[in-house]
């Protein structure tokens, strides 16, 4: 259901590599992206890794990816579009934050 599909992309999304350890490529390796300058080619690396990392979420077919970043604050921001087929068509939203902690 729509809350079980929520959970699994949060957890994907701020999990760290290395924190399960059954599966230790698990997880958002943008972590070592926030002390970067952001420029065009580091956003279009961003959205690529961020695609991968949800292709390990086979009950979702994923639109629209957006990256920002605040260099200053050391904050990277992803949102996306996603649908899930198997339920309907609507079309969620998810934003997720990647900050130093």
């Amino acid at each position: 259901d729509r809350a079980a599909v929520r959970s699994s992309l949060n957890n994907i999304l701020t999990w760290k590599p290395y924190e399960r350890i059954l599966k230790p490529s698990f997880g958002n390796s943008l972590w070592s992206n926030l002390f970067d300058n952001i420029g065009q080619t580091s956003k279009n690396d961003i959205m690529n890794a961020v695609k991968k990392m949800l292709s390990s979420e086979p009950r979702i077919k994923v639109g629209n990816i957006d990256v920002s970043a605040n260099a200053s604050a050391n904050e990277i921001f992803v949102s996306f579009s996603y649908t899930i087929p198997d339920l309907d068509d609507v079309k969620e939203q998810f934003e997720i934050t990647i900050a130093k902690q």
